[in-house]
Order: C-alpha cells, then structure tokens, then sequence
C-alpha cells in the first residue's frame, strides 16, 4: 500500500472532526447566509453528509463494478431535499458512520492493485479510485473554509446589531 493511500484512508476517520463544532452553533448562525448565492453552515453539513453516502456507492462501484457510471449530485438537493430542515448533528452522525464503514471496506483491499478501479461520473468522465480518494480527503476541510467565512461575517453582523 502506498504512503498517499494510507493517508487519504485514514483520513476518513478524520475529517469530519473539522465540522464537529460547527453542529453545536445557535440556530441563526447555522442559517445565517453571507449572500444570496451562499450555502449556509446547516446546508454545507447536509451536503457533506449526502456526499460521503454518494461516495461510498462510489468507491464500492470503483472496485466491484469499474467504469460503472456512478450517483451524481445536483446543484438542485439543498432545495430539493430541503437542506434547510435538517440536523447538523444527525448529519455528522451520519458522516461518521458512512466514512467508518467505507474506511473498513477499502482498508480490507488497501494491499490490492486499485489501478482498474475507476467510476465513471456523467460530467467529469473516468476517475480513478486513488483520485476519489484522494478528493475525499479535502471535502469536509474545504467546507470548513467556507463555513468559517460565514460564521466570521455571522459574528460581524451580530456584534454591528
């Protein structure tokens, strides 16, 4: 197994640390939107969880079934799937469970060759599972970036109030 894939596997155990104490904020900062185009905190949690669930049928495809085309998010599953309503706290749980379970199926054939492993997703075409793995590992830390800045300008709207 390679020093890159031991790193990007073990980082499912922890990435979704970085969203742990945006779950605990009062209601208005995880709704509060910076402007228009903006996902909220609540939304950026909800779409991680949805993405890790994506992503597990993924990996698994990439092994099981390569080239298969894969689940592809929408734009559209904050509005559709009403990202506004849901719990940040059961969808970090959720988060955890999946990334647990992906990481004990993928440890278990970490020593294979995974260079057929691929997907092939309907607007970026072939990836290969060393690739996915590799842009999981940065998912949840690029969203904490993006909440940070929201709770940032949370905080100086409360304070200028």
């Amino acid at each position: 197994m390679t020093t890159e894939r031991e790193q990007n596997l073990k980082a499912l155990l922890h990435t979704s640390e970085v969203l742990e104490a945006y779950t605990s904020l009062p209601e208005d900062a995880l709704d509060f939107r910076p402007f228009p185009e903006a996902w909220t905190i609540r939304e950026h949690i909800a779409h991680c969880a949805d993405t890790a669930v994506v992503n597990f049928g993924r990996c698994l495809q990439a092994l099981a079934n390569s080239g298969a085309e894969c689940i592809t998010s929408n734009p559209t599953w904050p509005e559709v799937f009403d990202y506004s309503a849901t719990s940040p706290q059961d969808d970090l749980a959720l988060l955890k469970i999946v990334h647990r379970g992906l990481y004990r199926r993928l440890w278990a054939e970490a020593e294979k060759d995974w260079s057929d492993g691929q997907i092939h997703h309907t607007v970026h075409g072939l990836i290969p599972l060393e690739l996915l793995l590799e842009k999981m590992s940065v998912h949840e830390p690029f969203h904490a970036e993006m909440m940070e800045r929201n709770l940032t300008a949370w905080k100086e709207t409360s304070s200028a109030s």
